[in-house]
């Protein structure tokens, strides 16, 4: 339950407004929170649970840092934020560049195919020539040698700096490429937000609370007031933004364990309970005059308290 005057955001006929909560009609776009994406969201205002205009009602009005407030009933369900999900991503593994290999070192997967044929072939030739060069008499390779020597002579005198002797030219070994390190980039943590949703009662100074076009921010002070008048709408989302703070729908629910390891939170059995009508509400839309003051709660609302609501003790 909160307070009739505070301001809600609403989408009506295409139009954005900024108006009083107890302005609102059912089918009006109401703007909430996505929990799953941790963002606004618009909608649909399905059901008026309550509403009342000259009781005196107890309130908590919680203040946060950036001196922005919201009044909530004690057992008004409200979105705190929860302990972030922090994830490490691993490093990228090394690329490994493997040596060229000679196609007559490589054995082809299909034998006798075409490949294979004139892999063959091109390996027999470079075998011939080889042979054919060793075939050579010793004439033949004096006077190449002769030749290459006097091709490097020349080549010394126009050139300075160029060795004439053939011998420190092959026997001059080759220069090393110095490869320089990779750099090496941090890989930072993948953190993402969480939120819980609780009792209004057990929230205090030091807890966060989410506010429009700012993110969580830290509670100040939590202080009882009173005031006349309250009002509890219900969206098909099961949140909304009251004064930019972004609170549930539901009231008095806890955690219900359904079995040892197993647990139905509060915000889900609103959910559940309400979807009966959030389905209804696609082909009925239900009284969309203003609101007015009811003497007891919808009965809607009654029936899914007693089925979850908690007991009093």
């Amino acid at each position: 339950m909160v307070s009739p005057s505070s301001l809600v955001i609403a989408l009506r006929k295409g139009h954005v407004m900024t108006i009083q909560l107890d302005e609102l009609v059912l089918g009006d776009l109401v703007l909430g929170f996505n929990v799953k994406t941790q963002l606004p969201a618009f909608s649909k205002l399905i059901l008026w649970a309550e509403a009342d205009y000259t009781s005196n009602m107890k309130y908590l009005l919680v203040e946060l840092e950036d001196e922005s407030t919201v009044k909530v009933k004690a057992d008004q369900l409200i979105i705190v934020e929860g302990e972030p999900i922090i994830i490490t991503p691993e490093p990228p593994a090394p690329v490994v560049v493997e040596p060229a290999v000679s196609v007559c070192e490589t054995t082809p997967l299909i034998t006798g195919s075409v490949l294979d044929i004139a892999d063959s072939g091109a390996c027999e030739k470079a075998s011939d020539v080889s042979e054919k060069g060793s075939d050579k008499t010793d004439t033949e390779s004096q006077i190449i040698e002769n030749q290459t020597a006097d091709a490097i002579s020349n080549t010394s005198e126009k050139q300075p700096g160029v060795s004439k002797n053939p011998s420190e030219i092959s026997e001059k070994p080759p220069e090393e490429l110095e490869i320089p390190p990779e750099p090496t980039e941090e890989i930072e943590d993948i953190v993402i937000t969480t939120s819980n949703i609780v009792m209004s009662k057990t929230v205090k100074p030091g807890d966060s609370l989410y506010k429009r076009n700012i993110g969580y921010v830290p509670i100040k002070s939590v202080t009882k007031i009173v005031e006349k008048g309250f009002c509890r709408p219900i969206t098909v989302s099961g949140t909304i933004l009251v004064d930019n703070i972004a609170i549930s729908c539901y009231h008095n629910l806890g955690e219900l364990y359904v079995k040892e390891k197993h647990v139905m939170t509060a915000q889900t059995q609103g959910r559940v309970g309400y979807s009966p009508l959030v389905f209804f509400r696609k082909f009925f839309k239900g009284d969309t005059g203003p609101l007015v003051a009811m003497e007891r709660p919808h009965w809607y609302a009654r029936f899914v308290n007693s089925v979850f609501g908690q007991k009093k003790k």
